[in-house]
């Protein structure tokens, strides 16, 4: 496995030990060493999964690709009849929990009126 590789499954995992730390029901995506293992599991997409409607994934990576990473994340939400995505990216020299979360201003959007209606 490359430094790389291994960089962004760390991410992932620290990210996701910090959602799962803050209460809410996410888990990892899961690493198949085997094509045939993967066959085996009905995976949905995403790097942090669990939470219903949202498809988010995770990058640690030195070149910000941010459009490139969030119209990836858009198609696989759509293929996963999901209405909202997001992006994870570390941030040089912080901690994880300070990383940076990449979504359209549409999805923002969403998500602040969902929040609202919830606290009516």
């Amino acid at each position: 496995m490359t430094n790389n590789k291994t960089r962004s499954l760390r991410f992932r995992e620290l990210v996701t030990l910090i959602l799962q730390a803050d209460g809410l029901p996410v888990i990892r995506k899961p690493e198949f060493k085997r094509l045939s293992e993967a066959l085996r599991h009905e995976l949905e997409s995403g790097d942090v999964q669990g939470i219903p409607g949202w498809l988010i994934n995770t990058r640690n990576e030195m070149k910000r690709d941010l459009s490139g990473a969030l119209d990836e994340a858009q198609l696989d939400a759509g293929r996963d009849n999901k209405l909202k995505s997001a992006v994870v990216w570390c941030r040089p020299g912080r901690g994880t929990g300070e990383a940076y979360v990449v979504m359209t201003l549409d999805t923002f959007s969403t998500a602040l009126l969902q929040e609202l209606e919830h606290q009516q």
